[in-house]
């Protein structure tokens, strides 16, 4: 038995596939606007079917979301790619940096841009606390 899938339904699976994608990620559709280049209405619109899902979109949720691309236009293989941990490895090795170093790094490096931001925030201002000049009382 044959089945043909017309080229509208292939656009609709890849539409739901980037809502899912989305939703898995726990973003909001502003958030994923933000790291997209897209307006949460251009965000709305793809998930509605109304605007399709470009090369670029697809290019953009591989690269900065580690997303499977297979998985996104044929829903073959896992939704997400794991990162490359030979880098890391490597980082390890030139850095002698233990288990935790390594599983610290990598965490870090899992982070959406926008929680990593968070992080280096509470940071400069926590190492800016520590620099302070303390007033002493000789």
């Amino acid at each position: 038995m044959l089945f043909f899938i017309w080229e509208g339904d292939i656009l609709d699976i890849l539409n739901t596939r980037f809502k899912n994608i989305r939703e898995k990620l726990h973003l909001s559709q502003k958030d994923l606007g933000n790291e997209l280049g897209l307006s949460n209405s251009g965000i709305s619109n793809i998930e509605k079917g109304i605007r399709s899902v470009t090369d670029k979109h697809i290019k953009l949720l591989s690269a900065v979301f580690n997303v499977n691309e297979t998985w996104l236009r044929t829903g073959i293989g896992e939704m997400f790619i794991e990162p490359d941990d030979s880098a890391i490895e490597q980082l390890a090795k030139t850095y002698n940096l233990d288990k935790f170093d390594q599983q610290l790094l990598l965490t870090y490096l899992e982070l959406p841009k926008s929680d990593r931001a968070i992080l280096k925030k509470y940071i400069l201002n926590l190492s800016a606390k520590i620099s302070a000049p303390t007033s002493s009382t000789d």
